[in-house]
């Protein structure tokens, strides 16, 4: 509880949390490469010696050849051995994109060894050393809803700034007085919106009506973002935010689904980074003699005690909580789930919480004499006097005992 208590402490903006951010911004927003490294300095100015270097996939020496030592090969920038286990990371000192190098910089190799990066990637098939875009389903339908929809900006633009052409008379007043003469000779006269042109006798007059924004435009981008919805496996209503065309049971539906996806990912995060970051912080807070009442003996002596925590990602609300409330009550009073499982599912509190929490709202209320909904049926009764004892029925007589001799079977 000491540790815990440390960490909701000191690390609420710390290391865990900030880092999970900038992660989480690289991996799932401003990456396109699909992984992200996090390398790990035992160093620092703050209370535990230990900082997180966030590292741009692009510093990878992918495209350099390099011949380590040992007989490892170098995959995209990974050192790895003959299992295509990590041993190193080959790092640019710069990144491939920087323009304002100082003075006399030029780029360089770094060798960084395994143990100390932290890879973020999925792993579709073995041996991946390197990520893979998670927009890489979707990239070719995003550019091609991207262009549909500046030809229907352009295309609504000019529907608006309509042009009307006029046809010049034959003794050129109108050119004369309002026309302006281009050098192919053409008149034009250009208005707020638009312009007219006023074009040599003996030229017809040619309607052109652009009739945009057209009744197609909303269903073809529809039907886009459902196919972008289905390559990034989330629903269509959680990517466009639409839910005209949706009822409850059907969002409802697409919501649970959507969570389900997000657990894989909470878990798959934790697995990756937290599991593997936890240790490390904690051996180096000890040796730092950051948390109180916990000495680096005892942390050495049960290693597992100290390092076997419980992950607790955040948890969703209900969508109607009158009938998932009630739904829930009756699982429990089943015995399908517990407070533990139902607190975990719907909160990013855990069941120690919850109940500390009760029992001081309790104490509170009893202490002021106040009465509320949580409190009906908890008052005790009185302890009834305890009823006389009924006389002993009468026994029965005893069986009668037959005995028997030893049968000599030989």
């Amino acid at each position: 509880m000491k540790i815990t208590l440390f960490i909701i402490r000191f690390t609420p903006l710390g290391i865990f949390s900030l880092t999970a951010k900038v992660i989480a911004q690289q991996v799932f927003i401003g990456n396109s490469i699909g992984d992200v490294l996090s390398r790990l300095h035992y160093t620092g100015r703050g209370r535990v010696p230990l900082q997180i270097e966030v590292i741009e996939p692009e510093r990878l020496a992918a495209e350099w050849e390099i011949k380590p030592a040992g007989g490892n090969l170098v995959r995209q920038g990974v050192e790895v051995d003959q299992y295509y286990r990590p041993v190193a990371y080959w790092l640019r000192k710069w990144h491939p994109g920087e323009l304002m190098l100082p003075m006399g910089a030029r780029d360089e190799l770094m060798r960084v060894p395994a143990d100390q990066i932290i890879h973020l990637k999925v792993t579709d098939r073995w041996p991946q050393v390197r990520g893979i875009p998670w927009m890489h389903a979707a990239i070719a339908r995003l550019h091609q809803l991207g262009e549909f929809q500046d030809a229907a900006v352009i295309a609504a633009r000019i529907g608006a700034e309509k042009v009307m052409v006029l046809k010049e008379t034959e003794d050129g007043r109108i050119a004369e007085s309002l026309g302006t003469e281009a050098n192919d000779g053409t008149l034009t006269w250009n208005s707020s919106k638009g312009q007219t042109d006023i074009l040599p006798s003996g030229t017809d007059l040619v309607d052109w009506s652009p009739n945009y924004p057209d009744t197609n435009y909303g269903p073809f981008v529809t039907a886009a973002l459902r196919d972008i919805a289905a390559a990034f496996g989330v629903s269509y209503e959680s990517l466009s935010r639409d839910y005209s065309t949706s009822n409850y049971s059907s969002s409802r539906l697409a919501l649970l689904d959507d969570r389900d996806g997000w657990r894989s990912l909470q878990q798959w995060y934790i697995r990756i980074v937290r599991e593997r970051l936890y240790p490390v912080w904690l051996q180096a807070a000890l040796m730092a003699r950051a948390i109180p009442g916990v000495s680096l003996e005892d942390y050495l002596l049960n290693r597992e005690k100290f390092e076997a925590v419980k992950w607790k990602p955040r948890g969703w609300s209900w969508v109607d909580p009158t009938k998932e409330v009630t739904a829930y009550k009756e699982a429990e009073k089943a015995g399908y789930v517990t407070k533990a499982d139902i607190i975990a599912a719907t909160s990013s509190s855990d069941i120690e919480d919850v109940m500390r929490a009760r029992r001081r709202e309790l104490d509170m209320l009893e202490e002021l004499d106040l009465h509320t909904d949580t409190t009906e049926g908890l008052e005790i009764p009185d302890p009834a006097e305890p009823a006389e004892p009924e006389p002993p029925e009468a026994e029965d007589p005893p069986a009668r005992i037959l005995a028997f001799g030893k049968r000599d079977y030989e």
